[in-house]
């Protein structure tokens, strides 16, 4: 399914390409970049997306932020975007 918001970023998810990882895929301005994105541990329907191991400047990599944050919402997932190695955002009540 892909998806394109205000922020110029499209996404492509697929779930469980390889048992519990999905590939998921952001572009903008005809550059993509695959995001590592799988189930969380013990957790049914929910999914952590680590996009902080991408090489983006800081302005680049904020609004993809905001639009992954935007993307998960309007797909009505359960997630935790990992900013950083140790900070998410997520909305799952904690």
């Amino acid at each position: 399914m892909g998806t394109e918001l205000e922020t110029k970023w499209t996404f492509t998810f697929r779930r469980n390409v390889h048992m519990y990882c999905h590939d998921l895929r952001a572009s903008r301005d005809g550059v993509e970049h695959q995001i590592q994105c799988e189930d969380l541990s013990g957790s049914k329907d929910q999914i952590g997306i680590w996009p902080y191991q991408l090489e983006l400047d800081q302005t680049t990599y904020s609004t993809l932020i905001e639009a992954l944050i935007a993307w998960a919402n309007g797909q009505k997932l359960k997630y935790q975007i990992y900013v950083t190695r140790d900070d998410c955002e997520t909305n799952l009540g904690f």
